[in-house]
């Protein structure tokens, strides 16, 4: 704009002219109490578009500060007076342009954008908050595993002679263990424990050497044809967790971020873990109280106190089997967290082009002492014994 309009007289009121980004910059060099005292006097649209530029808690400070404020209409205009002429040092200075300069395209088409990127804002919030109800949340597992265990133990009560049985005494145990694992946990974890079980059962974790033997082909490739040329084998690598590790690294992404971002998945993955052990747990705590309610109500019924050890020893079993599950769940975890801070340790030093053969004495550091030796034989370079999973690299 020309240099004379710079200097043309500016009030107050001009303020509701300028742009969002021009009144914050504005409200930096205004003290507080002078705008709760100019804004005293102010339309309602000054007053909106300054109120709509500063936090909650600015406005509530201004608008509890207008309102103890008692000052004459004279001292509101001087205060008006001494805003505008900050506004005034702004618009001179280059700083912000003048309110009566019309707003260049390019301002009204970003503030359009964000005026349309804050009714998106708000909308996808208010399908949120729709979408997560207003009511309390009731947990559909707790109310079932309760009105099971009281079934259970009503059965239980009437017909405690078929307790003295095998099979009555299994089904009320095992039914009461879910009674308290639903009680305890939510559906989805309680559904899980069929799938926790195989995975107990049948996980079959990668041997530490062939573990060590990945991430140092992975280290020697890196260095022969730099580590872009992994991107033609990463996806032979069997393993999600080192195979995400490397995709990051062969993006390009800093050592210290993949690093962070690794561990934090791994975090997650205890985490998991921790409340497939906490559903085992749970369940052993179940199988034992149902069974101790069964030998209870198998005495109450007036049977020997023989017949009544029939639900318990089912109880100590339930019991018994479910913290072996969870010890073997504990010691997979353990181990499948000790590979992985391998793997994070591997990516690191790759990015950093560490020599391979220090990277293999650091690897087998974090061995057992028994089982380093047969780490420490490079079955790369022997050609023979290679692994078929390492061939394929």
């Amino acid at each position: 704009m020309p240099e004379e309009q710079r200097h043309l007289e500016i009030q107050f009121g001009d303020v509701a002219g300028l742009t969002d980004r021009e009144i914050q910059l504005f409200l930096r060099e205004v003290d507080t109490r002078d705008l709760a005292v100019a804004m005293k006097d102010a339309t309602q649209e000054i007053n909106e578009r300054i109120f709509s530029n500063v936090s909650d808690r600015v406005e509530t400070m201004i608008r509890l500060e207008m309102d103890l404020l008692d000052a004459p209409p004279a001292h509101v205009k001087s205060v008006q007076g001494r805003v505008s002429q900050i506004l005034q040092k702004l618009v001179q200075a280059g700083l912000i342009r003048h309110p009566g300069e019309p707003l260049p395209e390019e301002q009204r088409e970003s503030r359009e954008r964000r005026d349309r990127s804050i009714r998106e804002c708000r909308e996808r919030l208010e399908w949120l908050n729709q979408r997560e109800g207003k009511g309390p949340g009731i947990s559909l597992s707790t109310i079932t595993g309760l009105l099971l265990g009281i079934l259970l133990v009503t059965w239980g009560i009437r017909g405690g002679v078929a307790l003295s049985h095998p099979g009555p005494a299994a089904a009320f145990v095992l039914l009461g263990t879910a009674a308290v694992v639903l009680t305890a946990h939510d559906l989805r974890d309680a559904f899980g424990m069929g799938k926790l079980l195989i995975k107990t059962l049948f996980y079959r974790l990668t041997p530490v050497q062939v573990w060590i033997e990945y991430q140092i082909l992975c280290l020697e490739g890196a260095r022969r044809g730099g580590i872009l040329s992994l991107k033609h084998v990463v996806d032979r690598i069997p393993d999600p967790f080192l195979r995400g590790g490397m995709e990051l690294a062969i993006d390009g992404v800093e050592p210290n971020i993949v690093k962070k971002l690794l561990e934090e998945e791994l975090s997650c993955m205890e985490d998991r873990h921790r409340a497939g052990q906490a559903v085992m747990a749970t369940a052993g705590v179940g199988g034992g109280l149902f069974g101790g309610i069964g030998f209870l109500l198998v005495l109450m019924s007036g049977h020997t106190s023989g017949m009544a050890f029939i639900p318990l020893l089912w109880g100590l079993i339930v019991g018994g089997v479910c913290y072996a599950l969870r010890g073997r769940l504990q010691r997979r975890t353990a181990m499948e967290v000790h590979q992985r801070r391998m793997a994070v340790m591997s990516i690191f030093e790759i990015q950093h082009g560490t020599h391979p053969t220090m990277l293999r004495w650091a690897l087998t550091r974090l061995v057992a002492p028994r089982r380093r030796p047969e780490c420490l034989k490079s079955m790369a370079a022997q050609g023979k014994g290679v692994p078929i999973q390492l061939q394929a690299l």
